[in-house]
């Protein structure tokens, strides 16, 4: 039962990495790819409610950790709800494909880029929030949701993480 939670923490370390790596040496800190984002969306759509946003929130707090926001728990917030709302959706469709994948991942990536901008808007210090870096916004939320169908299949390879077959409940 633990096993999933070690695996979950042990692939968020090695997102973040990744994830600093990747903005720091091929985007020159322009651009932000998010893996803890396309983790919790996977998580949401093919994991139960309960140990699913377990782990969503546990990847929330790994990213309000390392991110250095200027709002504590920012992350813990979105995440945590950006599982719940793909657990909703994952009753109604299937994200079995790739192309279903990269469009969960993308809608999902547009709804969290808005809920923190709203939430640094409402809650952070006056100037913390702005909208001035939309364009790479989208470029970003493109990448994330390139990378989905590549992440889902490192993740369904790992046991009892996500199901390799997995099917609609």
């Amino acid at each position: 039962m633990i096993r999933p939670y070690a695996y979950i923490l042990l692939a968020s370390l090695v997102a973040v990495v990744l994830q600093t790596t990747l903005n720091d040496h091929l985007f020159q800190g322009r651009l932000n790819t998010d893996l803890i984002l396309v983790m919790v969306v996977l998580l949401g759509l093919f994991r139960d409610p309960v140990h699913g946003a377990l782990m969503a929130f546990l990847l929330g707090g790994i990213q309000d950790y390392f991110s250095g926001q200027a709002l504590d728990g920012l992350f813990l917030f979105s995440l945590t709800l950006i599982f719940i709302l793909a657990n909703l959706f994952r009753r109604r469709f299937s994200a079995l494909s790739p192309g279903a994948q990269f469009v969960f991942v993308l809608g999902f990536g547009v709804a969290d880029k808005v809920l923190l901008y709203l939430l640094l808007l409402l809650f952070a210090a006056p100037g913390v929030a702005s909208a001035a870096g939309w364009p790479f916004w989208i470029l970003e939320v493109f990448i994330n949701a390139a990378l989905a169908p590549l992440l889902y299949q490192l993740m369904s390879r790992v046991p009892n993480l996500l199901p390799a077959g997995a099917t609609r409940p």
